[in-house]
């Protein structure tokens, strides 16, 4: 069969190539498109459903809110994932971020999170599951609802879960409660614990500010830690910019997406 449909391109690629008539042509360009529609199936490819990417709704330097598109409320919708980098919160930062986004968002965007990767950005990790996606919404899909990111959430200030009674960064959703990490090595399968975003583990007395996690160092270069608390300190920290893409699984459970969106670029990890 698909040898049979493979020769009936050829022949209609002569077809359009000799014949100069343009409704000839035309024709010859229509059964083209139906014979090239019938090359999937022919083939026995599975098809891949298209995903909407998550709706930002609002951030600011300590939340990040997105929406989901209840289009996506199909079988091989699983949920959604997160990507983040941290930038120093300087001149040069801000332009290295635009660089970046532009780059992200320059069309055609691909559905998958390979130009974040690129860029140094990290998968954000569930604290008590390593398992894509992170949030995970196969169960209420076809629901309208809001996850709200907290930049840090605050058991003293904020409405808490009873169950966090310290400083930490959760994704909140209908029930559910997702404590974030970030993943401070490149290889998310090394064995390394993630690590909390917020507070950032430091050492002011001695002026050592995570000086050996790699995600501060592909935002903050090859310095000392002598430069990298003066970062910390005088030039106002850092600021993390995050980006989401809707996840699904076909029914050969191999992972697609949609393509990347920001979702917020204000959250402001290190404060003076």
């Amino acid at each position: 069969m698909v040898k049979e449909v493979s020769t009936l391109l050829r022949q209609l690629l002569r077809q359009i190539i000799v014949i100069g008539v343009i409704p000839a042509t035309r024709a010859a360009m229509l059964s083209l498109a139906a014979a090239a529609a019938l090359l999937p199936a022919a083939c026995g490819l599975p098809t891949i459903p298209f995903l909407e990417p998550p709706v930002a709704v609002s951030d600011s330097d300590i939340e990040i809110v997105f929406e989901h598109d209840t289009t996506n409320a199909i079988e091989e919708f699983r949920g959604y994932e997160l990507y983040y980098r941290f930038y120093p919160a300087t001149t040069d930062g801000e332009d290295q971020w635009r660089n970046h986004n532009d780059a992200i968002l320059d069309s055609p965007r691909s559905p998958n999170p390979n130009r974040l990767t690129a860029r140094g950005y990290r998968r954000i990790r569930d604290a008590r599951d390593r398992s894509a996606p992170l949030i995970q919404a196969a169960g209420i899909r076809d629901e309208s609802f809001q996850v709200r990111l907290m930049f840090p959430f605050d058991p003293e200030t904020d409405d808490p879960p009873n169950e966090i009674d310290e400083l930490d960064a959760i994704a909140s959703f209908k029930d559910n409660i997702v404590r974030l990490r970030r993943g401070p090595q490149v290889n998310e399968d090394d064995g390394q614990t993630p690590k909390q975003f917020f507070p950032v583990e430091t050492d002011p007395a001695n002026g050592v500010y995570a000086v050996d996690d790699n995600d501060i160092r592909t935002a903050l270069g090859n310095i000392d830690t002598t430069e990298l608390a003066r970062v910390f300190e005088e030039d106002g920290g850092l600021f993390v910019a995050v980006y989401g893409l809707a996840f699904g699984r076909t029914t050969d459970f191999e992972r697609f997406y949609s393509v990347p969106v920001l979702l917020g670029r204000d959250i402001a990890l290190i404060r003076d």
